[in-house]
């Protein structure tokens, strides 16, 4: 005879505090491997839809930077440049600078 939800609940509870593989606790415990995998499955499913409405939570974007980047050359140039600047663009100045 099948297990209604609350035994299924039990026995993956049981298996969880065991410790043991999936194979040694049926085993043990004269239970379908079978079965246990389904109740294993079906509990973790529920748990991951749970409150989550299937979406994956994206974490917010860093803030961003503030302040100000200054490069001092060996020359005594000094280039400085507005944190909102383009990364891009720093690092373009970056290399020219690198290869002169």
């Amino acid at each position: 005879m099948g297990k209604n939800a609350s035994q299924g609940r039990d026995l993956v509870d049981r298996w969880l505090a065991s410790d043991l593989s999936q194979e040694e606790f049926c085993e043990r415990e004269c239970e379908s491997r079978r079965s246990l995998r389904y109740w294993v499955k079906r509990f973790d499913t529920e748990q991951r839809l749970a409150g989550q409405d299937g979406l994956i939570p994206v974490p917010p974007p860093p803030p961003p930077p503030t302040g100000r980047l200054a490069v001092e050359l060996p020359n005594g140039l000094r280039i400085v440049c507005e944190a909102e600047a383009c990364p891009t663009t720093v690092a373009a100045w970056v290399g020219a600078l690198t290869s002169c």
